[in-house]
């Protein structure tokens, strides 16, 4: 079955899922080797964000940001996760 027949919603899950996957095991990884190249290649990534952004309207005010941390590990489990979405 390929993806185009699928829902994006699902899709989008399946990406959520296998990224906090691949975070869990990076942490699990950070936790279990000791300091070196291999943990550091496996626990530091790269970090994009947003913001914070601040915005006082006078009665209500909110704080928007966004925070993205990519690591070896949850890119795998994310492409972990697409493979098996793919072929079930």
């Amino acid at each position: 079955m390929s993806l185009r027949s699928r829902p994006v919603g699902i899709l989008i899950l399946v990406l959520v899922v296998g990224s906090i996957f691949g975070a869990l095991v990076s942490q699990l990884i950070g936790l279990v080797l000791p300091q070196g190249v291999i943990r550091d290649f496996f626990v530091r990534g790269f970090q994009p964000q947003f913001g914070p952004l601040s915005v006082d309207l006078g009665v209500i005010g909110f704080t928007l940001g966004f925070t993205l941390k990519l690591t070896v590990a949850s890119v795998l489990g994310i492409m972990l996760a697409v493979h098996i979405f793919r072929w079930y």
